[in-house]
């Protein structure tokens, strides 16, 4: 998250994401060493910036999941 800009909050704030059980469901899809979540919050932040609302758990895991089933055919950059 820190090399995308971003951090944890408990709140709304325009880099913070509260969606922490979305964070945990994302990271749990893949190996963490694949990138699933650094590729979910670069395409989030590609697609529709920082703003507060980027960052709503069913957003993140929808995104996370068309990467996932298509991991082998998706070119999503890093942060």
């Amino acid at each position: 998250m820190e090399s995308c800009g971003l951090h944890v909050s408990s709140g709304t704030s325009k880099n913070g994401i509260s969606a922490i059980q979305a964070l945990k469901v994302v990271h749990g899809m893949r190996d963490p060493a694949d990138g699933l979540l650094r590729k979910t919050l670069t395409t989030v932040l590609n697609a529709w910036g920082s703003d507060l609302t980027s960052w709503d758990g069913m957003t993140l895991r929808a995104v996370a999941i068309a990467i996932h089933r298509n991991w082998d055919t998706i070119d999503c950059p890093l942060c």
